[in-house]
């Protein structure tokens, strides 16, 4: 049995408005869509039972969302890459150290973390010595992460070295790849701020 189609049917979001002048042996209607637009469709299209908007749905279904975890999983993915990954520049500070990615899955990384808390902050581990596993890792501001660092530990043998390197034009930024300290740490060494009694 043929389907009847009067003024005020619904078919998905189009609402037929009223039939319009047959073209070609047509019968076509004037819809409106719940998103306001107006648009002009054949019965035989409704009876076939497409489209079901003017448009809008589709570009609301090919729309790309937002990644929610997006910072969470890069964050998953660069803390298992520093532990695993001997091409990953910070290797030597991660995996080279023994510090090992304990976390099985994603979501396991996700219920022990959560969302970030905010724009700023970042994976810490709360025992800088330990692993990346339940229990030992939190989001940190970058203050918490500061007074969370491991320091090396200079020799006044080391201080006066490195003030003598920089006093001779060698530049902060090798000595404290050299010695594995911060650019800001060895500028505190030379002014004199850090160990000024050597």
């Amino acid at each position: 049995m043929r389907k009847v189609f009067n003024v005020g049917y619904r078919h998905g979001r189009l609402t037929l408005v009223e039939r319009v002048t047959n073209d070609r042996r047509k019968s076509l209607w004037k819809c409106r869509c719940e998103c306001g637009n107006e648009y002009i469709i054949t019965e035989t299209r409704l009876v076939r039972g497409a489209p079901k908007s003017c448009g809008c749905l589709e570009q609301e279904n090919n729309t790309p969302r937002p990644d929610i975890w997006a910072v969470e999983r890069r964050a998953f993915y660069g803390a298992k890459g520093r532990c695993t990954n001997k091409n990953e520049p910070n290797y030597q500070n991660y995996g080279a150290r023994g510090i090992q990615f304990k976390f099985t899955s994603l979501a396991q990384w996700f219920t022990e973390l959560g969302h970030r808390p905010a724009q700023g902050y970042a994976v810490d581990r709360i025992n800088n010595d330990g692993h990346y596993e339940p229990g030992n890792v939190r989001w940190a501001t970058p203050v918490q992460q500061r007074r969370n660092q491991r320091h090396k530990k200079l020799t006044a043998k080391d201080v006066i070295f490195i003030r003598k390197a920089r006093s001779v034009g060698i530049f902060t930024k090798v000595l404290a790849k050299w010695f594995d300290v911060s650019a800001p740490y060895i500028s505190q060494l030379t002014s004199q701020s850090s160990w000024w009694y050597v």
